[in-house]
Parts: C-alpha cells; sequence; structure tokens
C-alpha cells in the first residue's frame, strides 16, 4: 500500500474495486448491489491510500471498477469519463431536487462514465455544503431490496471556493473585476465568481482529484438550468463531437452596447482588441480537454475576462472550435436574457417544470432559469 498526503479543498471519497473481467461476469448474470452502508469494505484488487487533511480518508484504485457507488467505472487509463459540473452558490429546496435527479441518472449509465461534481461559491454562505450534503444524503432509491443513498465523496464530488480564493491564484483579476465593479456599481461583498466563473472553474480543474480523473469533456452548467429527461443521454448525444467549446450558440460579437466587452485584465486587453472580441451565453456549457488545458495556460499569464467572453477568446487564441447546442435540446425558456425579464417567460414553479417531462415537445430539453 502505498501511502502520500496532499492538501486540497475537495473532500475524501471512498470506492471499492473489481476487477474489469470479474464486473462484467457478475453483470452477465445478476444486478450487482452492495450495501450503500458499508463504505469501509474493499473487495478484490488493491487500494492506495491518500492521507488527506482533517478526517477524511480517501481510498482508489485506478485500475480496476467499483461495485459501490459508481458501479460501472470503468479503468480511467483507458475510458477517460466525462464531468458533469454543477455551478452555484445558494441551492433551493427543488433546486437541491433537481441536482439528485442528475447524480442519480449519472450513477445508472452504463456506458462511458458521467462523474457528478459541484463547483460551491461559499463567499457568502459558508454552512452551504452541509446544507447540500444533508440533503442528498437523504436522497435514495431502492434497488434489489437494497437501499441505496447518495454518498458525498462516493457517488458525487464537492469543491467549494471563495472570492479571495479567486483573489489568491489569480492576482491580475482584480484588473477586471475593479472595471467590472466600476460600470456596475457592484458592490465588494458580491463573488468575483458572479461574472468570473472561468477562474473558479480552472481553481476546480487543476485540483488533484480532478487531475486524476482525468475527464475528456467537462459539462457546465449552472444551479438553476433544468433537464426535462435523463441528463445522460443528451452528454453521450454528443460525446463524438468534435467542438472544443459547446454552448447555446458559437462564439459571435457582442451587441455593441454589451458593456462586459472592457471588463478585461490588461493582458486580455492587448492580446484580443474590443473589436475581435466574442462572447457565448454560458448557462450550460461543453469543454474539451484541450480546450481547459489553453484555459489553464492563459490564465496563468493573467489574462482574464467576463467569462461570457472570456471562454471565446481562449478559443480564438488557441485557435479552437466553437458550436452550438442542437435545437432540439434547447427548451423554452432558454436564456439569460430572462434573468432580467423574470416574468416574461421563466420557469416560476415545480408544477410546471414538472409538466414538461411527460409533455413530449418538451422533453429532453434544458431550459433556464428556473425561478423556483
Amino acid at each position: 500500500m502505498i501511502k502520500s498526503a496532499s492538501k486540497i479543498k475537495y473532500h475524501g471519497f471512498r470506492q471499492h474495486v473489481f476487477p474489469a473481467a470479474v464486473v462484467w461476469s457478475l453483470f452477465s448474470c445478476c444486478f450487482f448491489v452492495t450495501d450503500a452502508s458499508d463504505s469501509s469494505r474493499t473487495v478484490l484488487g488493491a487500494k492506495r491510500t491518500i492521507s488527506m487533511t482533517g478526517d477524511i480518508t480517501l481510498s482508489y484504485n485506478r485500475d480496476a471498477r467499483t461495485a459501490h457507488g459508481f458501479q460501472h467505472l470503468p479503468n480511467f487509463s483507458a475510458v477517460q469519463p466525462s464531468v458533469l459540473l454543477v455551478r452555484g452558490h445558494n441551492f433551493s429546496g427543488p433546486g437541491l431536487i433537481r441536482l439528485s435527479r442528475m447524480i442519480w441518472q449519472c450513477k445508472a449509465d452504463q456506458t462511458i462514465p458521467i462523474i457528478p461534481w459541484i463547483l460551491l461559491d461559499i463567499t457568502s454562505a459558508a454552512q452551504e455544503k452541509h446544507k447540500i450534503i444533508r440533503f442528498l444524503s437523504r436522497s435514495s432509491q431502492s434497488r434489489s431490496a437494497v437501499q441505496l443513498r447518495l454518498k458525498h465523496g462516493r457517488d458525487y464530488f464537492l469543491y467549494e471556493y471563495t472570492s479571495d480564493d479567486m483573489k489568491r491564484r489569480y492576482p491580475h483579476l482584480m484588473e477586471a473585476a475593479t472595471i467590472w465593479r466600476n460600470h456596475s456599481g457592484a458592490s465588494d461583498n458580491i463573488s468575483l465568481a458572479y461574472g468570473f466563473h472561468t477562474e473558479a472553474t480552472m481553481l476546480w480543474y487543476n485540483s488533484p482529484l480532478v487531475k486524476e480523473q482525468d475527464p475528456k469533456f467537462v459539462w457546465s452548467i449552472e444551479y438553476d438550468v433544468g433537464f426535462t429527461g435523463n441528463i445522460a443521454n443528451v452528454i453521450h448525444a454528443y460525446d463524438s463531437d468534435p467542438a472544443d467549446l459547446i454552448s447555446k450558440r458559437p462564439c459571435q460579437q457582442p451587441p455593441s452596447l454589451w458593456l462586459h466587452r472592457f471588463h478585461v485584465s490588461n493582458a486580455y486587453g492587448k492580446a484580443l482588441k474590443a473589436q475581435n472580441r466574442t462572447a457565448a451565453p454560458e448557462f450550460v456549457q461543453r469543454f474539451s480537454k484541450r480546450l481547459l488545458a489553453a484555459v489553464s495556460v492563459y490564465t496563468d499569464l493573467g489574462m482574464h475576462a467576463w467569462s461570457e467572453q472570456s471562454i471565446c477568446g481562449y478559443c480564438t487564441l488557441a485557435g479552437l472550435t466553437s458550436a452550438a447546442l442542437r435545437k432540439q435540446h434547447m427548451g423554452v425558456p432558454f436564456s439569460f436574457f430572462d434573468r432580467l425579464y423574470p416574468d416574461a417567460s421563466a420557469v416560476h414553479d415545480v408544477h410546471t417544470f414538472s409538466a414538461m417531462f411527460s409533455d413530449s415537445a418538451k422533453q429532453n430539453r434544458f431550459v433556464h432559469p428556473l425561478k423556483f
């Protein structure tokens, strides 16, 4: 057994492992489930233990499958997973129900694995993590007379951060943030993640566990996004799409009065003049591994901008591609402008959203924003 130490911001997990051949044999003859409450039992295969700060222990075997938690996880070295990254800061009760549904759907999927992550801004909500973990731990499903419950660090992962973390890691970010605050009158108490999601995402992406998981694609969605079907199916529908960035539409010139085009750091402004800056809606986006690698380089060079344009700017500078979500996956509403006119088309209640699941014209679509 190999032991090493690592200081990280997310919280540890324990997985239980089976060699691939054994798992497939078991699946061929029966449905395979272990007791979800037994988090210390390791069956076949060696495990590697990494000591974490605090009272968390990580047990993980990169070369095997698990019969506990993600039953279908293949060898990460053979198949790169995708990540579903849900970004938020203050989840409502119905929002947590939507989150729970998505996690269960990812768990149940039996193809290329999808690993759920929560990217949590705790700048003004230090106890939010505990609320989420407590809620999800009560979310259960029954299979083969075994009551399964979602376990933090096994069925999903959580990375928490604050504005101060963003400032420390990316000091030049304040050049762009200062221009934004001066233009908008935004208080210093408002989190930087309000408009600079890219840097928050890179804090998460460069953490040790994410590097270990090595995702091929990252689907980043805001916490007020809903999907009227099985989100695992729509994620896999784009597995063969080569675009580096997928959003509501490809990167394009924003409206002339869009002031966020000027909310940039000095280095970003020198690299991309105002007339060459493009943007794309960010409430649902998919990033390729190649794009995330480029973003990591550019942000380390002090190149920052309002995130709806920064991710497009990095695509331009790196010569990468952007594409639109397919029309059949975009519902109504599906626009950030509804934030300004919430009474016009936003979905305001659980019943309206739930009805979309049984309406063939509204099934299997992203909707945003959900104002409940």
